[in-house]
């Protein structure tokens, strides 16, 4: 209804005119913060929307205490193990993650706060999933997978490992052993694995990648060009990807 009245289009809402559309998000939420009061659950359905379009232009600090704002409202109207909780808790920890991996401007003491602050967020999320939808749900590979590379960016890889082990498992379970996203999960446990240090174990991985994506998609697929760097670098002796760890 607020939508339709202020005239937010379809457009603006996939965000392919940002600038355009944020003053309608902030209008929308005004209404909302007026008629339905600061501390409604559909209050922070406007913050979370308008948060995310603040991220696509790039506004992250000011994204940030907006996303803060809708968890902190979820967690007191909905509870610490709703599922829009969770989203919110997601979100929050993407949008510390933009900005650890964005601060080359920043002192580096920084940069490591912010993705620490995001991994109990995600491994709030992955609870929370878990508990409410099961831990064979699609939706619980995404924590895990969004929790995973958190940790390979922190240099965590041992602590990684066991979440891509787990996901790809899931997904060869759950979607067959040459669906993209399981091909996706082992391309991934193979990089990791070739970090650290252990290419013997990741070369099987990424040849099976590359074999079924070969098989998925045409030659010239962009995801064929991917899986091959990431198989030569398999290939290469012991000590050379020990290295790179």
């Amino acid at each position: 209804m607020y939508r339709r009245v202020l005239g937010i289009n379809e457009q603006a809402l996939n965000f392919k005119h940002p600038d355009r559309a944020e003053p309608l998000y902030r209008r929308a939420l005004a209404l909302r913060q007026k008629t339905l009061g600061a501390q409604h659950p559909d209050t922070a359905v406007e913050l979370s929307d308008l948060a995310g379009l603040l991220q696509v232009q790039g506004k992250l600090a000011k994204a940030e205490p907006l996303y803060r704002r809708a968890l902190a409202i979820r967690e007191q109207a909905l509870g610490a193990k709703h599922l829009d909780t969770a989203e919110s808790l997601k979100n929050l920890a993407g949008v510390l993650k933009k900005q650890g991996m964005m601060a080359d401007a920043e002192p580096l003491y920084q940069q490591s706060w912010q993705l620490a602050e995001a991994e109990p967020l995600l491994r709030r999320a992955l609870a929370i999933r878990e508990g409410a939808l099961g831990p064979e749900h699609p939706d619980v590979a995404i924590s895990l997978n969004n929790l995973a590379r958190l940790l390979q960016d922190q240099g965590k890889l041992a602590e990684a490992e066991p979440l891509y082990l787990r996901g790809l498992a899931f997904c060869e379970q759950a979607l067959g052993l040459e669906h993209p996203d399981t091909v996706t999960w082992r391309n991934n446990l193979a990089g990791l694995l070739q970090a650290q240090g252990k290419p013997a174990q990741a070369h099987p991985l990424h040849m099976q990648a590359l074999s079924s994506t070969a098989q998925v998609l045409a030659s010239k697929d962009s995801s064929t060009a991917t899986a091959q760097p990431n198989v030569a670098v398999a290939m290469q002796p012991v000590s050379f990807v020990s290295n790179l760890a």
